[in-house]
């Protein structure tokens, strides 16, 4: 992943670079959320 993002940061303009960042973080936490929330579920916490 780090590659990936590595080969946007010097061909796109820094504003948009953050922008996708910013959205992948979001992306993530959702996702990580997302998880832990069955997670607690399945263990009847």
């Amino acid at each position: 992943m780090a590659g990936l993002i590595g080969k946007f940061r010097d061909t796109l303009e820094l504003w948009r670079f953050l922008l996708i960042l910013v959205v992948m973080y979001l992306v993530s936490a959702a996702f990580i959320f997302m998880i832990l929330t069955r997670l607690g579920r399945a263990s009847g916490a």
